[in-house]
């Protein structure tokens, strides 16, 4: 499971209104949960909550003036227990926990 507040930056190609392709950059942060069980009956449960980022880029197309669609590939990646800011500056080291994701879905602007 990730849960991630990311910020959208795009290019409106062909004006903001009306139909159209709209390119974009994400990158977000936030928690990534992970789950897996185990053990030889299957009953020993391994939970790890890591601090996360996710990158990507995308593209919107707009159909109308209110509706389109969306696609985009981001890359998830987590940060180990010892990543932290100190008075020497910022210590970041990551996890090996790492994975892609396409996604699509619809617009409504």
């Amino acid at each position: 499971m990730d849960l991630m507040g990311n910020v959208i930056v795009g290019i409106p190609v062909g004006g903001t209104h009306g139909a159209g392709v709209r390119p974009y950059g994400t990158i977000g942060l936030g928690l990534l949960r992970s789950q897996v069980t185990g053990g030889p009956n299957g009953l020993i449960p391994i939970t790890n909550n890591d601090v996360g980022l996710n990158a990507g880029a995308g593209v919107m197309g707009f159909l109308s003036d209110h509706v389109g669609l969306r696609g985009d590939v981001r890359y998830f990646r987590n940060f180990n227990d010892d990543s932290r800011i100190d008075t020497g500056g910022v210590h970041v080291d990551f996890g090996s926990f790492h994975f892609w994701r396409a996604s699509f879905g619809v617009v409504l602007r």
